[in-house]
């Protein structure tokens, strides 16, 4: 997490290592699994936590989340506007870059094409989405 705010503001919690998220990094701390928690928490994660007002407000803004903007049709939607504006650039960047060529020390999960891609993220999300819903008060 990254921690931030305005002068004067509240404060923020923006994510942070965007490049574990969505499945990819299986090999580190279970960061693959939408089933699980992520086990690592900084300290000052575990403290706050360990508030029952801080975890119930937690609780709660999910929840209110989850009914507007990070339901999982409002989520798709997003990925849907995203690849309008994209448009033809999603061809051309994996016609530049074949997916199937690429080969990195980390096993990702394996695709060979953008559509399986595409396909991998949203089955991801709906299984995180969904196991958030029904663990999000055993944080």
């Amino acid at each position: 997490m990254h921690i931030w705010k305005h002068r004067g503001g509240k404060l923020h919690f923006t994510p942070w290592d965007l490049d574990m998220t969505f499945g990819q990094f299986p090999t580190c701390m279970d960061y693959g699994d939408p089933t699980l928690w992520i086990k690592f928490r900084p300290e000052w994660v575990s403290v706050m936590m360990g508030s029952p007002a801080f975890k119930a407000r937690v609780v709660e803004r999910w929840q209110e989340l989850r009914a507007g903007e990070l339901s999982d049709a409002a989520i798709f939607a997003r990925l849907d506007a995203a690849q309008r504006v994209l448009g033809e650039a999603i061809k051309r960047n994996f016609v530049l870059w074949d997916i199937a060529l690429i080969t990195t020390s980390v096993p990702f999960h394996p695709v060979t094409n953008y559509a399986e891609e595409d396909a991998a993220v949203r089955r991801w999300i709906a299984l995180r989405t969904s196991f958030m819903d029904a663990h999000i008060s055993e944080l």
